[in-house]
């Protein structure tokens, strides 16, 4: 069995690949960007998609909806940022003893300040504002996945794990890219240029349950040819099994 202690390559072509397709969905955010601060609404309007903005209950403080997912969506570009500033740190400066303060310095950014916020917001707009049981169990499954990630990597550090610290980050910026906003916004966008009727796959201002799930069986595949393209699929099937089960009790709700 191919085990963590052998040589490894930093990233496969098939990886570098969903990482780089990843990259270029995030350009799905811009029209929604672009709508928010015209209008200070979130949603695609060209679609017809707008969430509607309220007053929601946290921890005891009204707070204005939108305002809420301003935060959230600040958070998560910028978390996505620092790990692809970490990424080219590793892969294009020159080994130094400045790269390697920097290389800490920013990992402990990352995983004491970034995370935690990331995910409280995350959590947070979960339970509050997403209302369709399904989207809610396979959003929520998203920073639990990214969280389980960045444990790998930080393992992976402290037992000089080079392969499992590859692993973490290619589950974490796979999960980053293709998170529940992006490959929506990406899929529909692409529907909706060819010509295609999309208004059907949103109800009540979220995407259909059926769009969560095909996004989730995607997610699994692009994960598991990643991980085999590196040889690594057994290794790290944890994960994959874990959002199998997760999918599959979602369906069940």
């Amino acid at each position: 069995m191919r085990t963590y202690s052998q040589p490894v390559r930093f990233f496969t072509k098939a990886q570098i690949s969903f990482i780089w397709f990843g990259i270029l969905a995030q350009f799905s955010y811009f029209e929604s960007i672009r709508y928010f601060f015209q209008r200070k609404v979130w949603g695609y309007p060209r679609l017809g998609w707008v969430i509607p903005n309220e007053i929601v209950n946290v921890a005891g403080l009204d707070v204005n909806s939108n305002s809420l997912l301003t935060l959230h969506v600040a958070t998560s570009l910028l978390l996505y940022a620092a790990m692809l500033l970490q990424l080219c740190l590793m892969l294009l400066v020159p080994n130094s003893p400045l790269k390697l303060r920097a290389h800490r310095t920013l990992g402990v950014t990352i995983v004491g300040v970034l995370l935690p916020v990331f995910v409280f917001l995350a959590l947070v707009v979960d339970l509050i504002l997403i209302k369709n049981p399904t989207n809610q169990i396979l959003f929520g499954v998203i920073p639990a996945m990214i969280t389980y990630g960045f444990f790998k990597v930080v393992l992976g550090i402290r037992a000089s794990d080079t392969a499992r610290h590859i692993d973490g980050i290619f589950l974490i910026l796979i999960l980053m890219c293709l998170n529940a906003a992006a490959i929506t916004r990406l899929a529909v966008g692409m529907l909706y240029v060819s010509g295609f009727p999309v208004s059907f796959l949103f109800e009540n201002h979220e995407p259909i349950a059926f769009a969560a799930i095909t996004r989730t069986i995607l997610l699994i595949l692009i994960l598991a040819i990643g991980f085999s393209s590196s040889n690594r699929l057994i290794i790290n099937k944890y994960p994959l099994l874990f959002l199998a089960l997760v999918l599959g009790a979602s369906v069940l709700v």
